[in-house]
């Protein structure tokens, strides 16, 4: 109070809970190398905010009541109507958000709008509230979507709210209350999409008061051309950030962070030291061996042949762990009609104990000079200790995994330890194209 308001919006995000706890640390480190920094943490746990205080970052416990469903929910909306009565401008956006460059240059880019987001892939006039910049007018607005979603609080259960029972999600009431198009620029889209969940009309009336807007504004929705969110995003050469399985808003960040990594948007860079490990075939297959890794099977995958991915797979990261290298996942298994099942829907990748990541086709370019190549032998034990031998390569690739022989049961499980699998489950067979990611493998809770 009292002070200048900065020109500079205050940029701001949402932590809580064990999984966004251990990962702040490296996506917070993300957004600083990219220019986006200072940002402030809202940290729904006294542990959490400690956690990013020692990483070096900035974090403030949010210890206000729950007043709907959700306490992220709460603090999106409450911190960004705070923000616009002390008339400060703000920029939200969540951690589970992935960027190439810092969109902050780009929303600022559109000064003369109260409240700008990025549009969903799938329907790009649909506002993402995963990323939105906030003017000093937008008060009453928050206010007002606080007040809908405390309808929330007794009735959490998400489903609900697609049967369209007074069940509101932050995305519902956000997209609501937005005022009419006729309010906007031609080029934003048709206005049906602010009362698409609302049948009853009593309670669409009722909720209507509590978001009757006081100050009149603007609002923009940016195009998918630059933040996109589909199942998964598809990404474009002038794409700035995606939002991975938006769709699917309680979907383990484990699996959000899985799609950035495939979409070349790891948030870790390549360390200058770093050594790799890989097949030197881009996707799993036996297909150089004149033999085929899958059957197309109408809901599931021969167990027999999974043997053999589950042997690739557990032989390449047992190598990275005795070599202290990260292991270079291949993208795609294929079956013997080329369909493409990522591998992420075959292997539940929270379990891999070692430093993992997936290369780009320019990085894998980049680094073509630095990578040795190896013939596998049959045996796994002895490809191990041949790989041992090659200490000093930064990138080994190795060729003829497919040849490998099946080990001993007892070998079989000490390679597949702490690893798990899907293959006779029946939503793999939904994963075999490039849609559906939210289809992935999920073991269950991950053990102690």
């Amino acid at each position: 109070k009292g002070k200048k308001t900065p020109s500079r919006p205050f940029v701001w995000t949402v932590a809580g809970g064990p999984e966004y706890r251990k990962q702040s640390g490296m996506l917070l480190a993300k957004w600083e190398s990219l220019g986006l920094f200072p940002v402030m943490v809202i940290a729904l746990e006294q542990e959490t905010a400690d956690n990013i205080c020692a990483a070096g970052f900035n974090a403030v416990v949010w210890d206000d009541e729950k007043h709907s469903y959700s306490r992220v929910a709460d603090s999106k909306f409450t911190v960004a109507a705070e923000l616009a009565e002390r008339n400060i401008k703000g920029f939200f956006l969540e951690l589970d958000v992935f960027c190439r460059k810092n969109p902050l240059p780009f929303f600022e880019s559109f000064p003369d709008d109260d409240l700008i987001h990025p549009g969903h892939g799938d329907v790009n006039f649909f506002p993402n509230i995963g990323m939105y910049m906030v003017s000093t007018r937008m008060g009453p607005y928050f206010r007002g979507l606080n007040k809908i979603m405390a309808f929330s609080k007794t009735e959490r259960n998400y489903i609900n709210q697609v049967n369209h029972t007074r069940d509101f999600f932050d995305q519902d009431a956000y997209t609501h209350c937005l005022p009419a198009i006729e309010d906007h620029d031609d080029d934003i889209a048709p206005s049906e999409f602010s009362y698409y969940l609302m049948n009853d009309t009593k309670q669409e009336n009722n909720i209507l008061k509590l978001c009757k807007n006081e100050v009149k504004f603007t609002f923009k929705t940016v195009h998918h051309t630059f933040i996109n969110c589909l199942f998964p995003p598809s990404v474009y050469d002038n794409t700035i950030c995606i939002h991975p399985l938006a769709g699917a808003p309680f979907t383990p960040l484990a699996y959000k962070h899985a799609t950035a990594k495939f979409l070349g948007f790891d948030p870790l860079p390549i360390g200058k030291d770093e050594r790799m490990v890989k097949m030197a075939a881009g996707d799993l297959t036996t297909n150089e061996c004149w033999g085929h890794t899958f059957y197309h099977g109408e809901e599931k995958i021969d167990g027999i042949t999974g043997e053999r991915v589950a042997l690739y797979v557990s032989t390449l990261i047992t190598i990275a762990r005795e070599t202290n290298r990260t292991v270079v996942l291949p993208r795609f298994v294929r079956d013997k009609e080329s369909w493409a099942y990522p591998l992420h829907g075959v292997l539940d990748v929270r379990r891999i104990d070692v430093p993992w990541r997936w290369l780009t086709k320019e990085e894998s370019y980049r680094l073509e000079d630095e990578t040795d190549m190896m013939v596998s032998p049959r045996d796994p034990d002895k490809l191990l200790k041949e790989v041992k031998q090659h200490d000093t390569s930064r990138i080994l690739a190795i060729d003829g995994m497919c040849k490998l022989t099946s080990p001993s049961n007892e070998r079989r499980e000490e390679l597949n330890k702490g690893l798990c699998f899907c293959f006779d489950r029946r939503g793999l067979k939904f994963t075999k194209s490039i849609g559906s990611w939210d289809n992935m493998c999920n073991c269950g809770p991950l053990p102690q």
